[in-house]
């Protein structure tokens, strides 16, 4: 913690996954006046901290202490919309189990990035992993994802859940993969919401996206392959829409992710509804 302008500010020495512990926690804790919180990059995407511009990754060799504390004074405050996600598990015999709460910062996936990640996680707590390079950590999610592109195991996702948008139900194409985002930044930086066309039923999704406007955005993904085009800017993904409430019922065990974290997730209606702001700092120009 570090007293600066009458507030507390933290540094967040991380990737998303901690950023979000931190902000989890500070909320948990009710903290008044919430201290805002910056980003030292040492994660694998380091999405939010793109936005912010903390930049991409952390730069041991060219960044100083000295480097990183002026950085704190040139931050300025900024809010980033809280949402809350409640997953209500569905039994069979239509018996329903306590809801789990979750939150959210950046943005929940449901479908074959989830898978990818999931196969990350599994493979990064095993015993036999014992390299955390960031480069290795990368090899791994392309060979993740190449493994995916052939197996298919998300294939038909249109067919396993119920999308809904702020009440109104949305007809979804063929595809293995629905986002929702708070932040212009996914997998190590792509702006899915920059890049995406409208949806093929017409509605127009021309609304610029902001990190604080209580208003998510929704986007499709058609395969593990769509998505290696999309990271390199040679394909675009589909727009649902925007939404103050977002609805999804997972009608069967798929994986999904909140903020980097994944696990699998049993047949449950999902709801995410805005909460409110947590306090970051954000920089004018990107660190590096």
């Amino acid at each position: 913690l570090v007293p600066s302008r009458g507030q507390s500010l933290i540094l967040a020495a991380g990737g998303d996954g901690t950023a979000a512990w931190i902000l989890n926690t500070i909320h948990s804790m009710k903290m008044d006046p919430a201290p805002s919180v910056g980003i030292i990059p040492l994660g694998t995407g380091n999405d939010l901290s793109r936005v912010l511009g903390w930049g991409k990754l952390f730069n041991k060799d060219s960044c100083s202490a000295f480097q990183i504390l002026d950085s704190l004074t040139r931050s300025q405050v900024a809010h980033l919309d809280r949402w809350s996600v409640q997953i209500k598990s569905i039994r069979q015999l239509r018996l329903t189990r306590a809801i789990k709460s979750k939150w959210m910062y950046n943005y929940l996936s449901i479908g074959v990035d989830a898978q990818v990640a999931l196969d990350f996680h599994n493979t990064r707590e095993s015993s036999l992993y014992i390299c955390s390079s960031r480069a290795f950590n990368k090899f791994l999610y392309l060979t993740f994802g190449t493994q995916q592109a052939m197996e298919r195991l998300c294939k038909d996702l249109e067919q396993r859940i119920e999308l809904y948008l702020d009440g109104t139900r949305v007809n979804l194409p063929p595809i293995e993969s629905v986002v929702v985002l708070n932040i212009p930044s996914w997998a190590a930086g792509v702006d899915l919401w920059k890049l995406g066309r409208d949806s093929e039923d017409g509605t127009s999704c021309s609304e610029d996206q902001k990190m604080d406007d209580a208003k998510i955005e929704v986007m499709a993904l058609y395969s593990s392959f769509h998505i290696a085009r999309l990271q390199v800017g040679l394909s675009e993904p589909l727009k649902l829409g925007q939404a103050s409430q977002v609805k999804i019922k997972l009608l069967n065990k798929t994986p999904m992710q909140i903020d980097g974290e994944p696990w699998l997730q049993p047949p449950a209606m999902i709801t995410l509804s805005h909460v409110d702001k947590a306090n970051v700092l954000m920089l004018s120009t990107e660190t590096e």
